[in-house]
């Protein structure tokens, strides 16, 4: 299994931990498409990814991983939103290092709806993942 496969799996795995969630998954949904006890939901993408020489025998990687949040809430949709999105910035930074498998893991980007979607509220949340590869091992 390659570092990034690894990494994205230990995301999911770490996402699932959040109190309430019904779904992590890899495929990106519409909200129209979930049903109601799906939510709120959240679906994991590895982005971008970039490598350079780092030393000898070793790549340097920056990818992005991309969590896409989904709520639902016919009271209060931004408010459901502000608590997912503390939760998941909460679980990405609990191990930035992901078991040793990443040298880092910041935040990088945050975009909203800005609740133009009622009672659906949505968010994408990036972060910037940095490991180190061997060469010639994916």
């Amino acid at each position: 299994m390659s570092i990034r496969v690894s990494i994205k799996d230990a995301i999911v795995t770490q996402l699932l931990t959040i109190s309430g969630i019904k779904i992590v998954s890899e495929r990106l949904q519409m909200p129209e498409d979930l049903g109601a006890g799906d939510f709120p939901a959240l679906m994991v993408v590895m982005g971008a990814e970039t490598k350079k020489d780092h030393d000898v025998g070793h790549l340097i990687c920056e990818m992005e991983a991309i969590i896409t949040g989904y709520v639902k809430d016919d009271a209060d949709p931004t408010g459901a939103l502000d608590t997912l999105m503390a939760s998941v910035e909460t679980k990405m930074c609990a191990d930035r290092f992901w078991a040793g498998k990443a040298i880092n893991t910041i935040p990088s980007n945050l975009i909203t709806d800005k609740g133009t979607l009622e009672p659906f509220a949505i968010f994408d949340f990036s972060f910037r993942i940095t490991y180190v590869q061997p060469y010639g091992t994916p």
